[in-house]
């Protein structure tokens, strides 16, 4: 059998948001990072955007800041999930 990477964890993280399994998928994170498979940016702006659209701000703001301390690079779609959240946070 196959071990998981990134683009499966993504998958299934983003599945699990979609259903609104807020600690399901953040189990599946902290599980993630228990693994030597490395994060990337775009791994960020699927958990990011997701908790956005579940309304779970704080948590996104979370991990907006683990992104900041972990210095990644941000692109277009970074930067629009990060003005949106702000803007639902009224930062």
């Amino acid at each position: 059998m196959r071990n998981k990477d990134i683009f499966s964890y993504s998958i299934k993280i983003l599945f699990l948001l979609k259903k609104g399994l807020i600690s399901d998928a953040m189990d599946s994170y902290k599980f993630m990072l228990s693994t030597d498979i490395q994060t990337d940016q775009i791994f960020f702006n699927i958990l990011i955007n997701g908790l956005m659209k579940q309304k779970q701000y704080k948590l996104a703001y979370e991990l907006y800041e683990t992104m900041e301390s972990e210095n990644y690079h941000y692109n277009e779609y970074t930067v629009s999930v990060i003005i949106q959240l702000f803007s639902n946070m009224n930062k």
